[in-house]
């Protein structure tokens, strides 16, 4: 379906968006003399382990609905989705308000 398509090509994109932050953003950061940004920058690798830990459930639960969509699993489907929403939003909401300035100084802006 076309919702299947969009969503599967989202989760695609935040996977390949945290790839790039952890292969060539953070390594840049905890490189810096400030253990505040080493503290950041850990806990959003670890909300990213989070994050696709539920990607990965998001897709199980689509792909379960797919195959005999019972109210039972649509509405697990939408559970799994709302909490991988939620916490998508929380991490960027943290990384953007706590990295911003980090980024333009260590990183000449990325």
């Amino acid at each position: 379906s076309a919702f299947g398509t969009i969503c599967g090509e989202a989760c695609h994109v935040l996977k390949m968006h945290h790839d790039i932050e952890e292969g060539h953003m953070f390594p840049g950061l905890e490189g810096t003399a400030l253990d505040g940004i080493r503290k950041v920058v850990a806990r959003l690798k670890a909300e990213h382990l989070v994050i696709h830990e539920l990607l990965v459930r998001l897709a199980n639960a689509a792909h379960a609905c797919a195959e005999d969509p019972t109210e039972a699993r649509f509405d697990n489907l939408q559970a799994v989705y709302s909490r991988t929403f939620t916490q998508v939003r929380s991490h960027f909401r943290y990384e953007e308000t706590e990295l911003k300035e980090a980024i333009g100084v260590y990183l000449d802006g990325l």
